[in-house]
């Protein structure tokens, strides 16, 4: 499920647990709301909280560090196709063929991005449907029949990367899932619950303080949406920039 929608729903819940919450508090004795009553509630309040934010803290880390990761993986496979095409460009006129099937990998991978410069395809490295397109490749220079030292090396050369780039396809495919599991946003969200929940039942009962309350809640859902979009980087408001691989358009074939 996308980020906004999410995120919205989480807000609805944690709304939701300081609106009983506070319902619930015009019901209670009095007794069970007195100073001390409160004081003892604040200090589990706060044990929540901090348990809250600690795990915050490492679902912010780790979603970060998987956007880094993806950003770094696309500059790696335009990289790669690059030093591609440069070294069949190297071989001579017999690897034009191979050269070809190279712009065809191209022109499939543009496919996948918006005018704008993002990925028009939710999980760009899920598709494998270019490997075939490597392996024909790879076919393809293995036919060449080098005439001297400089072109055995070229053809090795081109081998190595079309091998490292059906790896990095590959190994794109076994990361496309989600770093953040599910239940640990479960948890998380469960805690978030709870804490409003107390809020509302031993917080001062008035206007300004509900609405500051429910700025907290908003600002919560707003957390775990910036963590859900850079959790899922091919697509929404944070998403990886496409353009090192348009730049690769410019270069294959020259």
């Amino acid at each position: 499920m996308s980020a906004a929608i999410l995120s919205p729903a989480i807000f609805l819940l944690a709304f939701a647990g300081l609106w009983c919450g506070r319902g619930l508090a015009q019901r209670l004795p009095l007794e069970h709301l007195s100073p001390e009553a409160r004081n003892s509630a604040q200090i589990g309040i706060g044990m929540i909280a901090t348990l809250a934010a600690l795990v915050m803290g490492l679902m912010i880390s780790s979603s970060k560090a998987s956007f880094d990761e993806r950003q770094t993986e696309v500059v790696r496979v335009a990289t790669t196709i690059v030093l591609l095409d440069h070294a069949l460009a190297a071989y001579g006129r017999d690897a034009d063929d191979a050269r070809r099937e190279v712009q065809a990998l191209v022109d499939m991978t543009l496919k996948r991005i918006t005018p704008s410069g993002q990925f028009g395809i939710e999980e760009f490295q899920a598709p494998l449907s270019n490997l075939g397109l490597v392996t024909h490749l790879q076919s393809t220079i293995m036919a060449l029949v080098p005439a001297n030292d400089a072109q055995r090396w070229f053809q090795s050369r081109a081998m190595t990367l079309t091998t490292q780039f059906a790896y990095e396809r590959t190994q794109g495919v076994e990361r496309a899932k989600r770093t953040i599991p599910t239940l640990v946003l479960v948890v998380v969200v469960s805690w978030v619950v709870l804490i409003f929940f107390g809020l509302g039942i031993f917080s001062v009962t008035n206007r300004t303080v509900f609405a500051g309350l429910v700025v907290c809640a908003l600002a919560f859902a707003s957390s775990i949406f910036l963590v859900l979009e850079l959790d899922m980087p091919y697509s929404g408001l944070i998403a990886i920039s496409g353009e090192p691989l348009r730049a690769v358009a410019a270069e294959v074939g020259r």
